[in-house]
Parts: structure tokens; sequence; C-alpha cells
């Protein structure tokens, strides 16, 4: 009997031990597979391949906060009533002009993004290292807010119209039509008079006519080369729209039709395809 109690004992005594260990050596974060070194995967670098069902990458940016004077507003026709709209991502202010039925950014675009997918020197860029005059330039794909990829791939099968891409809420990247909507205020399908009526008055070189009657307020720039040491063409403005597939321009991946404003051999407004790799402005449309 004596034994048996001391065999109880001694089983207590290990059983409780036990109990005490398990209590003072919990796992450690380290071999937990619910780990801080899981957790610490961020969403950013795990969407950088992934692609939502719309092709919008769900690479995450951050924004520069916009603290300059707005230098290029002297490009504006003082006869025009603007309005103004502040961007929230950066504190940004635009003019925006109301043309006919549709209401246009008066200025390029000039959004700033460290990482995401129109990271600065990355995927856009400042057009004669000033952005506050000329507004920032971008690749197609960081204009529609994708991964870079697309700028080799075709997105016109799964567009979402509109498609804010990197435009502030409530705005978009606009499509081929609406530009087409925006030219044909003036003569349809010629377009010399646009080309005339869209830019801005002080601008351009001494002979190109511009009387900027809407004050649509095109200014002349856009990169020439992928390179940042591209030429910056001070005869045109070119305006990316969404549209990458195009009867007649065949079904180029690489490419996506620009608006043009040009003011050489002929004074002219229309449609080209554009390398999407290449930076080109934007003007924002309003939903």
């Amino acid at each position: 009997m004596q034994k048996f109690l001391l065999f109880l004992s001694f089983t207590m005594f290990v059983l409780t031990a036990c109990s005490n260990g398990l209590e003072n050596d919990p796992v450690s974060p380290e071999d937990s597979p619910l780990s801080s070194g899981t957790e610490n995967v961020s969403s950013s670098s795990v969407a950088d391949d992934v692609l939502s069902s719309s092709g919008v990458s769900e690479n995450k940016e951050s924004y520069v906060p916009y603290v300059g004077e707005k230098p290029n507003w002297k490009y504006l026709n003082p006869s025009i009533a603007y309005d103004e709209i502040v961007d929230e991502r950066d504190g940004q202010r635009y003019k925006t002009v109301v043309i006919g039925d549709q209401t246009w950014f008066a200025e390029n675009l000039n959004l700033a993004t460290i990482g995401g997918n129109a990271d600065d020197q990355v995927a856009s860029i400042c057009a004669k290292d000033s952005c506050e005059v000329y507004g920032r330039l971008y690749t197609w794909a960081a204009a529609m807010n994708f991964d870079a990829s697309y700028n080799n791939l075709f997105f016109y099968e799964d567009k979402v119209v509109p498609h804010q891409g990197i435009c502030p809420n409530g705005w978009h990247v606009p499509e081929k039509d609406e530009f087409v909507v925006l030219l044909n205020n003036f003569d349809k399908g010629i377009w010399f008079e646009a080309n005339m009526k869209l830019k801005s008055m002080n601008a351009w070189v001494a002979e190109a006519p511009a009387t900027d009657d809407v004050g649509f307020s095109a200014i002349p720039v856009y990169e020439e080369s992928y390179s940042n040491n591209g030429i910056i063409n001070e005869y045109q403005s070119r305006f990316w729209t969404t549209l990458d597939k195009d009867s007649k321009f065949g079904e180029r991946a690489k490419y996506a039709i620009i608006l043009y404003i040009v003011n050489e051999e002929l004074f002219d407004a229309g449609y080209a395809d554009g390398n999407k790799e290449k930076y080109m402005s934007i003007r924002c449309i309003k939903d």
C-alpha cells in the first residue's frame, strides 16, 4: 500500500511539473503558423503579379503631397470661367472647364506616387524636370493604373467604362469617343479649327495659330522616348485614351490610341497609335 501511495504521489508531481512547463514555455512566434513573420508579407509585395478581374493591379502606392505653386495656370485663358477641384490624394488643385456636354481638366494630370503602377521616375516622369509646368507624363499602363505588363498586353476585352485609371474619384481616363465628341464641337472630321481652339494662346511657337476658345488650354509636350533621356517635343500635345484596340490601326498590343494636337507642317488634331511604353499626358474627364 505504501508503495502504491508513493507511486501515486510521484505521478502527480510529474504531471504538475509538465503542466507548469507548458504554461511557462509557449510556442515562439517564429514557430507559429500565424507568426508575425507571415503577417509582415505586405499585400503590395504579394499583389505585384496579381491583377483583379478588371485588370487593375492591387499593388499599393502612397501619394506625394503637393505643396508647390501652379505656374502652369499662366497658360489658361483669362476670359474663361474655370471651376476648380482638389485631388484628395495629394491636395493638388486643378482647374476644370465645361465644353459642350463634357467637363474636362483644363490642365494635365500631375499625380506623383511612390510605388504602385505610376511610380515616380519609373512609370511616370516630369517633362523637362518640371511637372508643375507641364504636368506628369505617364506610360499607358500607368495612366490606366495597371501593372506594367499591360504595356504589352490587350485590355480591350476586359474594359469597364468609364475607366478611372489614376484620375481622381469622379473622373476617368477618356475614351477615344469622348475625345471625338470634344473635337466635333468644332469642324467635324477635319479638326483644323479644333487644333486652333484647343491650344493655349501663349504656350506654342509664335507662328502657331492658337485661340483657346473653350479653355482646354493644351500645351506642347510629350516624351519621344521610353528612356528618361528622351527629347521633349515642343510642337505636339499627346494624350492617352483607354483604347488599345482599334480597327483603323489593327490589334497591336503594344499600342493604344492617342489624341494629338500638332503644329508640324499641318496644324491638325486627330488620332494615332502610340507605343504604350512612351510617356504622354493625361486629361481627365468627369464621370
